[in-house]
């Protein structure tokens, strides 16, 4: 099973490839701190673990438009 850190670090590099302008650094950030507090609980990070990039980012976004 991969580890919070692991995904975290998985995504952070696929987040900043996808979006790798330097306009896009807070985007980026807003991003990552949605899917930390989503998948900081493990039944989450089991299931996201699973999941693709692509729907895990649409996911976080809803999270950050929610807030």
């Amino acid at each position: 099973m991969i580890t919070f850190a692991e995904y975290m670090a998985f995504f952070d590099r696929w987040i900043n490839y996808q979006f790798s302008r330097a306009e896009d650094a807070a985007h980026n950030d807003a991003i990552l701190q949605a899917v930390g507090r989503i998948v900081s609980d493990p039944e989450e990070l089991a299931y996201w673990a699973e999941r693709d990039n692509w729907s895990m980012y649409h996911c976080a976004k809803e999270v950050n438009r929610a807030q």
